[in-house]
């Protein structure tokens, strides 16, 4: 993120930010809808837009689990898609809140 504040500046910096948040929100609703409706291939692609904004904004742990997610549907396997979308939404979660609140302040 460091990065994105020099390279762009700061107000440049919180737009692009808050424009992938909001994409990152979006991604992880549609994944685990598809998941639970059986959109395998909106799932797919879904994944791969997830994949996109994480290595955007400098988020390697989420992007490496959208990959995992895509591969799993991609080549159909069940269990281990399962698996991935779960730690997908536990790291994505984990990954909103500490946008939101960097320095884990409450209020």
């Amino acid at each position: 993120l460091d990065f994105l504040y020099k390279q762009l500046g700061s107000t440049q910096a919180d737009l692009v930010l808050c424009d992938a948040m909001e994409s990152l929100v979006r991604c992880l609703s549609r994944i685990e809808r598809d998941r639970i409706s059986g959109k395998v291939l909106r799932m797919i692609s879904t994944a791969s837009e997830l994949e996109s904004v994480a290595a955007r904004i400098g988020l390697p742990l989420l992007e490496k689990i959208a990959r995992s997610v895509r591969l799993t549907a991609k080549h159909q396997d069940m269990p281990g898609m399962a698996a991935a979308c779960a730690r997908l939404s536990r790291v994505g979660n984990q990954s909103i809140a500490a946008f939101w609140n960097p320095h884990g302040l409450s209020g």
